[in-house]
């Protein structure tokens, strides 16, 4: 205790130049910084992913969220020794590791065959009408059919080394959190303690906000134990039979899976629900929302810091929080728009028929079309086809000169007053993409005011373990809330965005691929309500949490009264 209390002294004074602890906050908020960085440029590439491999939107978000079983893996292990090792000196081993996993990551871009986007092009042949309309079975179609489908399968085998990297990442990720904040909170004041973790989170949450705002540049390119402590299972029963400990790390799963969905689905949602590209979806998260979650958290350990909330009163003030965004919420229901009219899939010229929209009309009945091939285009009657095939087009302008369609001319299922029949490439505006900001910042608002109660929540976990057990009990929290937040929550909002999906791309082999159309009030309607309920879980286990810390406040105080008589 003697030496703890000699280096925490050197801590505070920083008489030695790196012996300090706002240096240490500084260092390790920037090694989290590059940790999240990684995460949120992976996350935000989700969509792309998704696209080249034909991946629904549960894979993927399984995926991406694979770092945590490596992490969960020896997460209790590792912080079970916090206290008996050289913690910063582990933190940069994990950060070694760290580095190899996200290196490794990007072999397979080397490694995978050249990715092919345009649906024009086959092998090394430039085909500008490989999609228009053709009265009979073409040989380069099947011959583009036959090399999609070996491209297909041999890139898929990359993904092993993708999960090796994820599994890597993850437990190089292991001793970063759980040790950097005990060791922020044993060596520096209690008064400063609240701060200097707010500090910490809101540095680290500039990592996403790069790796977001990386992501909006990149996809503007075209790319191609042998021994056990018996204290170590008596440490493990104590804390998991601590109500008040479990009920505040569930209440910030609930707040977690919320920013976990957020983080990865986010910018699809905007992309589909407001039709913005990629790119821009993640210039605006990594710009507006991720700074402004940042910024909730300092501002809450400044609450906490300046006010000095005991721990009996935390969880009411974090409950009343979570009220507000639920509140805040609902408005959003209301903010976006119905999904453009597309042929066949939910719109159709003949308003007399009663049967289930087909791709088949008249007007392109004698076209031989491809089911699987997707290369959507907007006709000058604002209707979408799923390929200029599908809305009758014959021929084609293309230009050279920057290798793109311009045109689809001749259109027999385009036909307006004026007699245009032409459709430019690329998907139907939506009716209302002018709520676009409007959505982002209110989402970015709402973050800021739910992230008022990350670092109370934090320092609750602190306040009801033992000083001995901090980085154990950190490990453990980490541990619950990757088992229940960021490794299901991806998968989950993966899966509720799937339900909403109203037409699956197929492969030439007949296999389901990636989801081409979303029924946007739908998917809003999910996707928010997940949130929603999320948050009302987190209402119900704060207030459980509430009147459990009023009895364990009274018990310590009962306790020191008889201690002192």
């Amino acid at each position: 205790m003697a030496v703890k209390e000699r280096v925490k002294a050197r801590l505070q004074t920083g008489r030695c130049n790196f012996n300090n602890i706002k240096l240490f906050v500084l260092c390790h908020g920037m090694l989290q910084c590059a940790q999240l960085l990684y995460s949120a440029y992976f996350k935000s590439s989700i969509v792309t992913i998704e696209k080249q491999f034909g991946l629904s939107s549960f894979s993927s978000g399984f995926i991406s969220s694979l770092h945590e079983i490596g992490n969960s893996l020896l997460i209790v292990f590792v912080s079970y020794f916090g206290s008996r090792v050289h913690r910063p000196r582990l933190i940069g081993m994990g950060g070694l590791l760290l580095s190899f996993g996200a290196f490794l990551l990007t072999l397979p871009h080397f490694i995978s065959e050249h990715y092919d986007y345009s649906t024009d092009t086959v092998g090394n042949v430039s085909y500008p009408n490989a999609d228009t309309c053709q009265p009979a079975n073409q040989t380069h179609s099947l011959e583009y059919c036959t090399k999609s489908d070996i491209r297909f399968n041999t890139m898929s085998s990359v993904w092993v080394i993708i999960i090796i990297a994820q599994l890597i990442v993850g437990i190089g990720s292991v001793p970063i959190q759980p040790f950097g904040i005990s060791y922020v909170d044993d060596f520096a004041e209690p008064s400063n303690s609240p701060l200097y973790i707010a500090i910490l989170f809101a540095i680290s949450v500039f990592g996403p906000a790069f790796g977001y705002l990386l992501g909006s540049v990149m996809l503007r390119l075209y790319v191609d134990l042998d021994r056990v402590n018996p204290v170590f299972p008596k440490m493990i029963i104590r804390l998991l039979l601590n109500p008040l400990f479990i009920i505040i790390v569930l209440a910030q799963c609930s707040f977690s899976s919320v920013l976990a969905g957020l983080s990865t689905y986010l910018n699809k949602f905007l992309e589909h629900q407001y039709s913005t590209t990629a790119s821009y979806a993640n210039l605006l998260i990594g710009s507006i929302t991720l700074p402004a979650l940042a910024i909730g958290m300092v501002l809450g350990g400044l609450f906490m810091k300046r006010f000095n909330i005991s721990l009996v009163k935390i969880p009411w003030y974090s409950a009343c929080v979570l009220i507000i965004v639920i509140i805040l919420t609902i408005p959003l229901f209301f903010m976006g728009c119905s999904t453009q009219k597309i042929a066949g899939i939910n719109y159709s010229d003949d308003v007399n028929s009663s049967s289930p929209f087909t791709l088949k009309a008249n007007c392109n009945a004698q076209c031989f079309c491809f089911d699987y091939v997707f290369n959507p285009v907007c006709g000058v009657d604002a209707i979408e086809y799923i390929s200029p095939c599908q809305a009758g087009c014959t021929d084609s302008v293309f230009n050279h000169s920057i290798r793109m369609t311009m045109t689809y001319n001749n259109c027999r299922c385009i036909q307006t007053s004026n007699n245009e029949d032409y459709a430019h490439p690329g998907h139907c505006k939506v009716s209302c993409s002018y709520l676009l900001f409007s959505m982002v910042f209110s989402i970015s608002f709402i973050g800021m005011i739910a992230s008022l109660t990350h670092n109370p929540l934090y320092m609750t976990v602190l306040r009801v373990v033992r000083q001995e057990e901090k980085s154990f009990a950190i490990g453990i929290q980490f541990l619950i809330m990757r088992m229940f937040a960021w490794l299901p929550a991806p998968a989950l909002f993966g899966a509720v965005i799937d339900s909403t999906c109203i037409r699956w791309n197929k492969t030439c082999t007949g296999k389901r691929g990636a989801c081409n159309y979303y029924d946007n009030n739908l998917l809003r309607k999910m996707y928010l309500g997940l949130q929603v309920g999320y948050n009302i879980l987190g209402v119900l286990l704060l207030l459980i949490a509430g009147w459990k810390a009023k009895m364990f406040s009274t018990r310590r105080v009962a306790a020191q009264n008889t201690e002192a008589a």
